[in-house]
């Protein structure tokens, strides 16, 4: 921060130093003029640039200054400067940093002190001649003799007490005592009084007492006259023959120098001063062309800063020319101007005109004049705008016209005294020849010519007739008819310009369309009387207040609701009593938060503010409760007032049914619970803390509960779509109900339980009761397990049935089969022998014969019934079409099979299990159904075989009664090959047999 402010003035050169006196920062604009640069600086010890004397002086000097309690160290010490031979003197004004983080670092400000110095040496020479000059002197009489001689400097001899010995003359007659007046007087009463200057008393008064004066100092020399002299003085000790006899004090005025010095600061101070206050703007450059300073009034009307023109030929682009070329010749002549002064400083840099664009766009012309001193150009600018605008010469008012006023997008008119156009822009009128024919005309005249109304300009003529009499602006509007007849509003403005003796020049006349600003005035107009009556019919009480407060609109339904006339509530210190507060820190913490609302209402005029709710006592004494909303319109707020006195009552009456309900819940030995639709749990109680584990704390919102209590990813996401899925239904109106679900859950101590979920919602509330079913399901389950093992069972008895039915057909077939052929065959024989010689007999075994064929058929018929061959050995499809013929043959029932499926191969157990069904249709038709038609049919659907039985008979009463176990054998077999069984039948209708068995 320090480092900144002192960056301002351009004299110093500003370094930052570590605590090992390291630069760490420092100004290269400002140390460029001395030598010293960012290579050369930084990161190396301050000392480093020193002459090697001051080296150790420096670093002394400021190990004391950083352990003492001073906070500016001063010390002059000599540099030798890079990329030059030459030594400069600068003195350093040494302070600790601000800076907290860097307690240690320093802050330098040196100041180039090298002519002073110099000027200095020359003194101290002086001095030191006129010493040598004396100290050879060999004895008292001798010194006292060349001191009283002496008129060039100030001299005085000290004794060993340091009271005056000897002056000369040139100290007589320079501090006005004589010899027997300070003769044996303390050399101090000399210097400054100790009441004036305290601290240079006790410094001189140390030092004498320790016999250790210093070599050179400056002190305040006190004459007899009263008059204050700066002098240096150098002392020596007075050595005779070889002893110290004294001391011999040798002193140069200073005063002129000093106040001369003085004098220059002074004057600097006195010129920023006034530069800053002048009322024309004033820039500073050095003979490079690098501005070094400009005023107040220079940022104010031209708008640009040091950032925009560092150097004046930045500058350059901020004028207009009328022409390149003369752009190109006057940039040329400038340069060759301050080539010269930074050569000569006596260079005379002529006065100019020029039109400068200002920051803000604005052209403004200037009168440029300039002064020098020292290294120093000051360029004084003077505005002559209006200065052109009211001049009559021709060339001036056309540069000021084609500048200025033509490219201002407002109306721009000049007038003479008599009300007669000098000058308008294009703005005011486009046409050229109608805008030139103007000039030297009255209004009077211009409206004639247009067939304009006269009004329009007696008008104008009573407000430029007002501006000549006051000689103050005077502004007014004025309706024209615009293009299609539509009215054209304008804002006018007529102001004097007042010559230097008091006399009016010219009056300037400015107007701009203000036709969009007046319609939407109107329309806003409109839009108020339209809201008005739109809120006079709203059934909402709405009111709007200003900023002060005051009410000023109240609709229809306010008066209604509210009982209050307008009149009644329009002050703003009235109407704030009529809402109800419990105690008076409600009062305050109330009308503080409406407060705070209406003030970020009017802030933020676009966004959502916060609504309020508030009890207002109605002029009949009722207590209502409304919610008050804010908007911002046309500089008002409009509260809107949306009354919930009949809610919060429902509220409360509901509230106060939750707190029945959970009294009543709590204790229920069922565990009960609710939320609302957005998922917040509102209420658990005991039982369901006992059942789950789960508390409120645990469990607050329902993606909470699916969370914890369902560990399966899948799962937990096809039951928390479905409630979402619940719930945006419910709110749709979709459903008015929510059916109950059954689903496992994980309880917070690790045990999985199953419950029934029933719900129950009111007013966007879900009521749920857990309904735990886990031993239930464990008994469902081993039930279920109970009825697959007895199916397996069964399966398996059907299996070994079917086996050892094939096993006994095959034995019937081969072993009694072959055993009643054998029998067949020796009965034959019998009787070819027998029959001729017995012919009873004969006959007789012919009987035996056909009976013995009879077993032969019955056998084979067993054996088929037991267990088709052709099932096994042909396939499904044949054995089913050989049972259908056996079927029609033995009962003369028609009976029609079809197959559809070309050789279809299954595993054996579909085989048997559909050809066992059709036999056991087959016997039912037989016994029950009275039919006539049997239809069978075998096809292939979707990968299904599908085998279908179809009977024209009685059909069966009550089917879904019927448990017969045939009917539950065919559904038993069907199940073991994991196919779908249906049974259809209707009275009189027959009955329809549908199997449909998986291929894969």
């Amino acid at each position: 921060m320090q480092l900144s402010l002192l960056s301002k003035h351009n004299k110093y050169i500003v370094f930052q130093l570590a605590g090992d006196l390291k630069v760490v920062a420092f100004l290269p604009e400002n140390a460029k003029p001395f030598g010293f640069d960012s290579a050369t600086i930084i990161n190396k010890k301050l000392t480093f640039f020193l002459l090697k004397s001051y080296k150790q002086i420096l670093a002394d000097a400021v190990d004391l200054f950083q352990s003492s309690a001073k906070k500016k160290l001063v010390i002059d010490v000599k540099f030798s400067v890079a990329n030059t031979k030459k030594e400069q003197w600068f003195s350093l004004i040494i302070e600790k940093s601000n800076d907290k983080s860097l307690t240690k670092n320093l802050i330098v400000t040196a100041t180039n002190i090298t002519t002073i110095k110099l000027r200095e040496e020359k003194l101290q020479q002086q001095i030191l001649a006129n010493q040598n000059t004396i100290l050879t002197l060999q004895n008292t009489h001798q010194i006292n003799q060349a001191i009283v001689n002496n008129s060039n400097v100030i001299i005085l001899t000290l004794d060993g007490k340091n009271k005056i010995t000897a002056i000369s003359k040139y100290t007589e007659s320079f501090t006005g005592y004589s010899l027997h007046e300070l003769l044996g007087k303390d050399s101090l009463d000399l210097f400054t009084p100790k009441n004036k200057y305290p601290t240079l008393y006790q410094k001189i008064n140390k030092h004498r007492k320790e016999d250790c004066f210093p070599k050179q100092f400056e002190s305040t020399l006190l004459t007899k006259q009263g008059d204050e002299k700066i002098i240096i003085w150098s002392v020596s000790n007075l050595i005779i023959n070889g002893q110290i006899c004294g001391r011999i004090s040798v002193g140069i005025d200073i005063t002129e120098r000093k106040n001369k010095d003085q004098q220059l600061l002074e004057r600097e101070q006195r010129f920023r001063r006034i530069t800053e206050n002048i009322p024309l703007p004033v820039t500073i450059c050095d003979t490079n062309g690098k501005v070094m300073f400009l005023n107040k009034k220079f940022l104010e009307l031209i708008g640009y800063s040091l950032t925009d023109i560092p150097n004046l030929s930045d500058a350059f682009g901020y004028i207009k020319y009328p022409t390149e070329t003369f752009e190109k010749k006057v940039q040329n002549e400038w340069y060759k101007l301050l080539k010269a002064f930074k050569k000569d400083k006596s260079v005379v840099f002529p006065s100019v005109e020029r039109i400068v664009i200002c920051k803000d766009g604005f052209h403004r012309h200037f009168e440029v004049s300039f002064s020098t001193e020292e290294d120093m150009l000051y360029i004084v600018f003077n505005d002559i705008t209006l200065k052109l605008i009211a001049n009559n010469s021709f060339e001036r008012q056309k540069l000021f016209y084609e500048s200025i006023l033509n490219g201002i997008p407002s109306d721009i008119a000049v007038f003479d005294d008599k009300h007669r156009y000098l000058f308008v822009n294009p703005t005011a009128v486009k046409d050229d020849v109608l805008r030139a024919w103007l000039i030297g005309k009255t209004d009077e005249e211009y409206c004639n010519y247009r067939n304009k109304p006269m009004a329009i300009a007696q008008g104008r003529r009573e407000i430029f007739n007002r501006v000549l009499t006051t000689k103050t602006l005077q502004s007014w509007e004025e309706e024209l008819v615009g293009f299609g007849g539509k009215p054209d509003y304008h804002l006018r403005n007529m102001y004097p310009i007042i010559d230097t003796d008091g006399s009016l020049k010219m009056i300037i006349g400015y107007g701009i369309n203000i036709t969009k600003r007046k319609l939407a005035e109107k329309q806003l107009q409109e839009s108020e009387q339209r809201f008005k009556s739109i809120a006079d019919h709203t059934p909402i009480p709405i009111c709007n207040f200003d900023k002060q407060m005051n009410i000023s609109y109240i609709n229809n339904k306010f008066l209604d609701v509210i009982g209050y006339k307008f009149e009644e509530i329009t002050d703003a210190e009235l109407w704030p009593h009529f809402i109800y507060y419990p105690d008076a820190e409600s009062i305050e913490t109330g009308r503080a938060e409406w407060k705070v609302v209406i003030e970020k209402t009017w802030k933020y005029p676009n966004s959502k503010t916060e609504v309020l709710e508030r009890t207002i006592i109605c002029k009949n004494g009722e207590y209502k409760i409304f919610e008050v909303s804010f908007a911002v319109n046309n500089k008002l707020v409009y509260a809107i007032l949306n009354e919930v006195t009949e809610k919060r009552k429902a509220e409360k009456l509901l509230f106060e049914s939750e707190q029945r309900f959970k009294a009543l819940a709590e204790n229920m030995p069922i565990a009960i619970g609710s939320h609302d639709i957005d998922g917040k749990i509102i209420f658990l109680n005991k039982h369901f803390l006992n059942s789950v584990g789960y508390s409120q704390n645990d469990i607050p919102t329902l993606t909470d509960w699916y969370l914890k209590t369902q560990p399966d990813i899948e799962i937990r996401k096809i039951l928390y779509n479905n409630w979402l899925d619940t719930i945006d239904a419910y709110r749709k109106g979709v459903i008015t109900s929510i059916p109950y679900i059954e689903t496992a859950v994980l309880c917070k101590n690790g045990d999985t339980r199953t419950f029934n979920f029933l719900f129950s919602i009111y007013k966007d509330i879900v009521y749920i009761m857990l309904v735990d079913i886990t031993e239930r399901k464990k008994v469902e389950q081993e039930l279920i397990n109970s009825h697959l093992q007895l199916r397996e069972l069964a399966s398996h008895l059907q299996k070994i049935r079917e086996e050892e039915r094939k096993y006994i057909a095959r034995e019937i077939h081969d072993e009694l089969g072959q055993l009643v052929t054998g029998l067949k065959m020796d009965i034959s024989l019998t009787k070819k022998k027998l029959e001729k010689q017995l012919p009873e007999l004969g006959e007789k075994l012919a009987n035996v014969m056909n009976l013995t064929d009879e077993i032969v058929h019955t056998v084979r018929r067993i054996a088929s019934e037991l267990r088709p061959s052709i099932l096994d050995d042909i396939g499904l499809d044949a054995a089913l079409e050989w049972q259908a013929k056996e079927f029609e043959k033995r009962t003369s029932i028609t009976c029609i099979f079809t197959n559809n499926t070309k050789d279809i191969s299954v595993n054996m157990d579909i085989k048997s299990n559909l050809f066992r069904i059709f036999q056991e249709s087959l016997t039912n038709i037989i016994r029950h159904a009275n039919a006539t038609k049997v239809v069978a049919s075998l096809t292939i659907l979707n990968n299904n075989l599908m085998f279908v039985v179809n009977d024209n008979g009685d059909g069966i009463k009550n089917i879904n009664q019927q448990r017969t176990f045939g009917l539950l054998g065919m559904k038993e077999r069907i199940i073991m090959i994991n196919g779908i069984f249906n049974i259809d039948s209707f009275a009189g209708k027959g009955t329809t047999i549908t199997i449909s068995v998986p291929l894969d």
